[in-house]
């Protein structure tokens, strides 16, 4: 999901104070929100001082006690680096030493130990790229940058792919894209997404419950949560309707029927247009309406 699409599901709200925080971001999520403002011919509104995300830059303190420390990076990019970049030296090397036509082996080795050379290096720079985890937020380190953020202001992204074998569909890959408030969108790896998700739900979890007690509107990217009912991709269901919710194959299935006897699923909401899912879970799980 490219950052354009992300700040095309904010809402009105979010927007707005987005535009009252914009200089606590990366200049292209600050070029990313204007655009977006304009285009729902929003007024952008005047902005406020430095937000927290600003001050705990140079004070991971405040964010409590250290927890763990992970690198940066998933899992597959480490694949990658071990078994792609030496079979690329292997082919180039064996082509520059075998081949007869000078251009083919000129194009082709630069091609292949060039790649090679490539992914070790992003690998190694990779290596300096730390993710630190504290008891109220995290810091990610970078050779000369430093980024923080309280739990409750983190957005955690989840994409599974499925593939069809024989009857059953059966789970092929799974990434975990964390972003910051400041729009800057970082893959990372399953052990670290499944601690992070556990301190997100613990931190925002109360919020959710407390706002939407008090009428507030909770948004789930493409699903909105508020009182009189769920919002779907814009389509309205009234809780009176709504059987439970579920979660399978990649997919958030709501069962609904308008007499309560035969339940029917809505249209599937895929859980990579849905941040911090397991907040949303963990919220209908209260409710009484998510069958696990």
């Amino acid at each position: 999901m490219t950052l354009e699409e992300i700040w095309q599901q904010k809402s009105d709200r979010e927007l707005e104070f987005a535009a009252r925080v914009i200089s606590d971001y990366t200049e292209e999520a600050q070029e990313v929100i204007r655009v977006e403002i304009q285009r729902r011919g929003l007024t952008e509104p005047p902005q406020l001082p430095p937000t927290k995300v600003s001050v705990i830059q140079n004070d991971p303190h405040l964010l409590g006690n250290f927890l763990e420390q992970y690198r940066s990076g998933s899992f597959p990019g480490w694949i990658k680096a071990i078994i792609v970049a030496p079979i690329l030296l292997i082919i180039g090397g064996f082509i520059l030493t075998t081949s007869v036509s000078f251009l083919f082996k000129l194009t082709t080795s630069i091609f292949c130990i060039g790649g090679g050379i490539g992914i070790i290096y992003r690998t190694i720079q990779h290596i300096k790229h730390n993710i630190l985890v504290y008891e109220h937020g995290i810091v990610y380190e970078q050779p000369n940058n430093r980024l923080s953020a309280h739990y409750e202001e983190l957005q955690i992204w989840q994409e599974s792919r499925y593939r069809r074998f024989l009857f059953t569909s059966v789970e092929v890959s799974r990434t975990y894209t964390l972003e910051f408030p400041t729009g800057k969108l970082l893959s990372i790896s399953e052990d670290l997404a499944d601690k992070l998700q556990v301190l997100v739900v613990q931190h925002q979890l109360p919020q959710a419950i407390a706002a939407y007690n008090q009428g507030y509107t909770l948004e789930f990217g493409a699903i909105r949560l508020h009182k009189k009912g769920i919002v779907i991709y814009g389509q309205g269901i009234p809780w009176s309707t709504v059987g439970h919710v579920s979660f399978r194959q990649g997919k958030i299935h709501i069962a609904t029927s308008i007499a309560r006897a035969t339940y029917r699923d809505t249209v599937p909401i895929l859980v990579a247009d849905v941040p911090n899912v397991q907040v949303l879970i963990s919220f209908l799980r209260q409710q009484g309406y998510f069958q696990a």
